[in-house]
C-alpha cells in the first residue's frame, strides 16, 4: 500500500525531518539487526553442542536415559527442555552403553546431567 494512502487513512501528517535526521533513525540499525542474527545462530549452535557433550558425559558416566523420557518432560513443559530431552533421546538412541543395567547410584554429577534439560526454558 502507498505511504499517501497510509497517512490518509490514519490522518496522519508527514514527519518532516531536518538535517541528518533521516540518516540518525537508520545508521546501525543493519549491523545491530544483523549482529543480533549473528548471535542468535551462535547462542543455538552453543546449545545444540551443549546438548551433544551432556549426552556424551551421561553416557560415559553411566547415567540413564528414564529422566529424559517424553512423558516426564510433560510435568514441567518447559519448550527448552523438551527439545534438550528430545536431543538427549535421539542422541542415544542405539547406544549399547546406556542400555545397559547400570551397576553404580547416582553420583552429584549425574544428578546434574540428568537435570540439564531444565537450564534450557
Amino acid at each position: 500500500m502507498p505511504t499517501a494512502n497510509v497517512l490518509k487513512k490514519f490522518n496522519w501528517q508527514p514527519i518532516k525531518l531536518k538535517s541528518k535526521e533521516g540518516l540518525a533513525l537508520l545508521n546501525g540499525t543493519q549491523f545491530m539487526s544483523s549482529y543480533f542474527v549473528f548471535c542468535l545462530l551462535k547462542a543455538q549452535k552453543l546449545s545444540q553442542i551443549a546438548d551433544l557433550i551432556g549426552a556424551l558425559s551421561l553416557e560415559a558416566y553411566d547415567g540413564r536415559p528414564e529422566p529424559f523420557h517424553h512423558l516426564i518432560q510433560q510435568i514441567r513443559p518447559h519448550p527448552g527442555q523438551i527439545q534438550t530431552a528430545l536431543n538427549f533421546r535421539t542422541l542415544l538412541d542405539g547406544s549399547q552403553i546406556i542400555k545397559q543395567e547400570k551397576k553404580t547410584y547416582t553420583r552429584p554429577l549425574l544428578i546434574s546431567l540428568h537435570t540439564s534439560g531444565a537450564w534450557r526454558k
